[in-house]
């Protein structure tokens, strides 16, 4: 690890530099509660003591062998960026402030011309970001109005308007505030001659900007091993591509985890990419990356509706592991497509249905993930092997009774609530017929009998505090329900029911009244569906 050096210099020194974000970094993201933050800190300074330095954090940066020289940002880019928004609203107050002007504005050293094709903040990661930050620092009256909800243009808003008002309530003192942030406002420039010691040097700072999470970390590491420049670009691209691209790593880990039989505790996930794969074949890590994306977007657009709402609702990642495991093993890519034979497709939907009921039935019994996390990674090894026979515990006859009990003590808060009601939708059989490609991801927990207290008909106040969340007054639905609290919710609700593509709403849609009766035989109904298809 190498620094070169790590200078403190003051925002007129800082700004007079030329900087370069890098296509691995993320996009501008400050919003204004951020921005407010920084010029609550400045200007709460300047009121304490005008003549002494204020440290207001770091910068990890990267010297371009360069002439002028260019500095690559590994951290700061958000607050340096803010700087300038800053320096453009202060400008805006006062445009004979030469110090200003200056920052803004990239001077030819030797005649002191302006450089109008060299700009003080280049951007590589989103084109339209970097154009817009230089109408913006060049003359924001002049951007246009589908720019105008961008965060660059809104943040710099803000802070012309937090510098209007503190003006107004403190005359005569915006040139020494001017002043104080050129001279005395400080940034600690942390200056590395590689990519790789400045990445060491930015996961021990803990500083005020945005962190970058382990994904931003691996993507800059990736984006390091490319050689070509044509190399790096087709990874930038490919990679913005790509969503949830941390639960992609994740499973990605555990698959390499089942392969070798590892079940340790899981590791960090940019310590084991760092330490066990990067520097072995970066490429091939991408390349599986990508595979594992198209095997997400299969199990939403090809695979039934079924296996996409159990598996996408369940709360925690770990019960996709299996899937992507059997489809890294089984399926190919070709053209950009997944290829799965039919045979190998009722083979995975037999898994997935042998995970489900053994999730759900330790889930609900125990409500504890670590009762089925060793289980699913010794299938997922099983699976990498392609030994596909008992793949989850069998079930104990004791479990039925607990399971009957934990299952109606579920209620509108829990954890595994929505994903219950999504198995309990999706195993009957009229779905199929009625509405086969319904995607319930989307929907929320409703309420039947509303869970505000109103004196209804057949209900006492102490009837409603027992039923109003128990699973059986609850469905999934659509859209969110705004129902006046009166004797005729059922009435109101049921016309909004008749609209829906859950065949279960449809049923409650055609129910004469809703009563304590009527909430405990559907609890019923909800358990002897359930506990057909986990038990058998």
């Amino acid at each position: 690890m190498y620094i070169k050096n790590t200078p403190k210099k003051n925002i007129r020194n800082l700004l007079n530099e030329l900087y370069l974000i890098p296509n691995y970094q993320r996009p501008y993201t400050w919003n204004e509660e951020q921005c407010d933050k920084l010029w609550e800190d400045i200007t709460d300074a300047f009121e304490d003591n005008p003549n002494s330095e204020y440290f207001l954090g770091t910068a990890v940066l990267i010297e371009h062998d360069s002439t002028p020289t260019i500095w690559e940002v590994v951290d700061g880019q958000q607050r340096l960026t803010t700087l300038l928004l800053l320096i453009r609203a202060l400008l805006d107050h006062d445009m004979s402030n030469r110090g200003l002007f200056e920052i803004l504005t990239v001077h030819n050293k030797r005649t002191r011309e302006p450089e109008e094709t060299i700009v003080r903040l280049k951007s590589e990661v989103i084109q339209e970001d970097f154009k817009l930050l230089q109408q913006v620092l060049t003359d924001p009256l002049k951007v246009e109005k589908r720019d105008k909800k961008a965060k660059l243009y809104k943040n710099h808003q803000s802070l012309s308007q937090k510098i209007t008002y503190w003006n107004q309530n403190n005359p005569n003192q915006l040139n020494p505030l001017v002043d104080f942030l050129l001279e005395y406002v400080q940034i600690l420039c942390i200056e590395c001659t590689d990519q790789e010691s400045a990445l060491i040097i930015f996961q021990t700072l803990n500083n005020r900007g945005l962190a970058l999470n382990d994904t931003d970390i691996l993507k800059a590491k990736l984006y390091g091993y490319f050689k070509t420049q044509e190399e790096k670009d087709k990874f930038i691209a490919d990679w913005n591509n790509i969503e949830d691209k941390e639960i992609l790593f994740r499973i990605y880990m555990h698959i390499l985890r089942a392969k070798n039989e590892d079940f340790k505790n899981v590791s960090q996930l940019r310590k084991y990419f760092e330490d066990a794969i990067m520097k072995k074949n970066h490429s091939q890590v991408f390349e599986d990356i990508k595979k594992i994306y198209l095997f997400r977007c299969f199990l939403e657009a090809e695979l039934d509706f079924w296996w996409y709402n159990t598996i996408s609702l369940f709360p925690i990642d770990l019960i996709a592991y299996p899937y992507h495991t059997f489809m890294f093993r089984y399926a190919t890519i070709k053209d950009g497509e997944v290829v799965l034979l039919e045979k190998d497709k009722k083979l995975l939907i037999q898994v997935i249905q042998d995970m489900l009921k053994f999730v759900y039935r330790r889930i609900l019994i125990t409500s504890n993930v670590n009762a089925i996390k060793e289980d699913i990674f010794k299938a997922c090894s099983s699976i990498y092997q392609k030994k596909l026979t008992n793949l989850f515990p069998e079930f104990e006859e004791s479990e039925k009774e607990i399971f009957e009990t934990s299952l109606k003590s579920l209620s509108a808060g829990d954890k595994y609530t929505k994903s219950t009601l999504a198995l309990y939708h999706v195993l009957n059989e009229k779905q199929y017929k009625e509405h086969p490609s319904i995607y319930l991801d989307s929907c929320h927990v409703e309420h039947i009998l509303p869970k505000s207290f109103h004196d209804y008909d057949s209900w006492s106040e102490e009837d409603h505090s027992t039923y109003a969340n128990s699973l059986g007054n609850l469905i999934l639905f659509e859209k969110k329900v705004h129902i006046k609290a009166d004797n005729d919710f059922l009435l109101n609700k049921q016309e909004l029911y008749k609209n829906s593509e859950i065949s279960d709403v449809l049923e409650i849609a055609q129910q004469k009244k809703w009563t304590p009766k009527e909430v405990e035989l559907r609890l019923n109904k909800i358990h002897k569906r359930l506990s057909d298809f986990i038990f058998n």
